[in-house]
């Protein structure tokens, strides 16, 4: 083989490894997401637990009728509802905000299971080159 055939076999192993480089970089990069993402969806599962735990128990208070007359019955009416109708307002945006994390976890691992695949061909491109170094060495 001629000499320029091993130089560009040289120069395309040489784009394949640096390719391999920056492929593990966004690996890297995409399980450090994941990770976070989980440990943010994690506490968020937990804050939605405890704050549906605080607003049943509000929703069971027993209020005795007794207690609230006139304009302060009507004034706690008023105070009661717009808590119950902020509190659950609440815990659907922190769901929905726990949902779009979840959502886009989903999506890194999906990048990452590309980028993965992405490197192995990369390595088996590598391999190959290497095979052909060697051939054309022999040649």
């Amino acid at each position: 083989m001629s000499h320029r055939h091993l130089d560009l076999l040289y120069r395309q192993k040489s784009t394949v490894i640096s390719g391999m480089a920056n492929v593990r970089g966004n690996i890297s990069d995409l399980k450090s997401k994941i990770s976070r993402l989980d440990k943010a969806s994690t506490t968020l599962s937990s804050q939605i637990n405890e704050l549906q735990d605080i607003h049943r128990m509000i929703h069971r208070l027993n209020i005795s009728e007794n207690e609230w007359r006139g304009k302060e019955k009507s004034k706690f009416k008023d105070h009661y509802h717009y808590y119950q109708t902020n509190t659950e307002r609440y815990i659907q945006r922190t769901k929905d905000a726990k949902e779009a994390i979840d959502e886009e976890k989903r999506k890194m691992a999906s990048s990452l299971a590309n980028a993965e695949t992405h490197l192995n061909s990369l390595g088996n491109t590598l391999q190959s080159l290497n095979n052909k170094i060697t051939e054309a060495k022999k040649g």
